[in-house]
């Protein structure tokens, strides 16, 4: 109540509670857009995820009409609420002008270990049927989403800058940097255009197999560190990124209407070869079992390497891109796990390989 002295009292109704419990409706009502996901089966594009439109309650607005009708005669509030169509909903399938294979690209994951294999699947199954519009920039993390435990990824094996080089070390999500390097060189040969694209601390040999790998060609992402493998569609035609892994293979395609452009890739430029020390490491890890052995790194050369893409419509040069990378000589690692009773005095000797100065001194997960 209030009113001074002498005054006729009147009622009033506190705010902070409305305001939680229109904080509280909002958590129910606000949702982001989501766009309709596609594949392609049968020589048809076919609709495999539901568009969803976004909604926002605006919350300052709802507060005051409460306050406003609280003691008028009709109190209903009808609830202001932003609606944000779906860039792409299952109703545009037919007018997307997505008819052809554009591109390909595979990577074997055979041999991996079981955490690695499950978060390559995982990961490429939420890629899946992502479409790209005219103009539109496609995000890696954007598209993907949370890399978490909470988010069904496992614990696997990433990069992890140190101050006197790199460690393989136990990481969530460990493996994805192969499903964010296979969809880039599918992407690289379409000859798209390359927006954001990081490179491993250490070449790993497999992202070099032909005949879409090169040396030199791979990517990292890693969301907490801002690592992110984006590309832009510079056509005038939507694009369709269809993503399978089968448990040996993952394979990105890019279906859409061909841009019509050539693509021309020159051999990788090889410079500043640091050899690798080929002297075993073992390297005691808490992670382990005791007794466990897991080998985690090969010796592999450190060099610096540059390749150089240019893309013509006709005669006319459109596109040239030039990708420099910087990979640190790697070593025979083997993580064993701890002795019992032992301490880290009496931990395995370890030999580091030579420090090598890194443009990206962020842990790098997902080998």
């Amino acid at each position: 109540f209030r009113g001074a002295p002498g005054e006729a009292r009147r009622v009033e109704l506190d705010e902070a509670p409305i305001r939680e419990l229109v904080q509280r409706i909002a958590a129910e009502v606000n949702q982001e857009p989501v766009n309709a996901r596609f594949d392609w089966a049968g020589g048809a594009l076919n609709v495999i995820r539901p568009s969803r439109e976004g909604r926002q309650l605006d919350v300052e607005e709802t507060v005051r009409l409460i306050r406003e009708r609280a003691f008028a005669e009709q109190r209903v509030v009808n609830l202001p609420v932003a609606i944000t169509p779906p860039a792409v909903s299952e109703a545009d399938r037919h007018q997307l002008g997505i008819k052809e294979l554009i591109e390909t690209a595979s990577t074997s994951f055979a041999g991996s270990s079981p955490p690695k294999r499950h978060n390559i699947q995982l990961a490429a199954s939420r890629l899946h049927g992502v479409v790209v519009p005219p103009g539109g920039l496609f995000s890696f993390n954007k598209e993907l989403g949370p890399t978490t435990l909470d988010n069904g990824y496992q614990i696997g094996w990433g990069i992890e800058a140190t101050g006197e080089g790199h460690r393989t070390v136990p990481s969530v999500a460990g493996g994805i940097c192969q499903v964010a390097t296979t969809l880039f060189q599918a992407v690289f040969w379409s000859g798209y255009q390359i927006e954001e694209r990081n490179w491993h601390l250490y070449w790993i040999r497999a992202y070099g197999m032909p005949p879409k790998g090169m040396k030199g060609l791979d990517a990292t992402v890693a969301e907490e560190y801002g690592l992110d493998f984006k590309f832009k569609n510079t056509t005038n035609d939507w694009i369709a990124v269809v993503a399978k892994a089968d448990g040996q293979w993952v394979r990105f395609e890019i279906w859409g209407t061909k841009p019509g452009w050539r693509v021309e890739v020159d051999d990788p430029i090889v410079t500043n070869v640091v050899k690798a020390d080929p002297t075993p490491v073992f390297r005691e890890s808490p992670d382990l079992a005791p007794g466990q052995q897991v080998v985690v790194e090969q010796a592999r050369d450190g060099f610096d390497v540059e390749i150089r893409r240019r893309v013509y419509q006709g005669d006319q040069l459109i596109d040239e891109l030039v990708l420099r990378s910087h990979y640190l000589p790697s070593s025979n690692v083997t993580l064993v796990g701890p002795r019992p009773g032992s301490s880290e005095q009496d931990s395995p000797s370890e030999q580091q390989a030579p420090a090598q100065p890194t443009p990206e001194p962020v842990p790098q997960p997902g080998q």
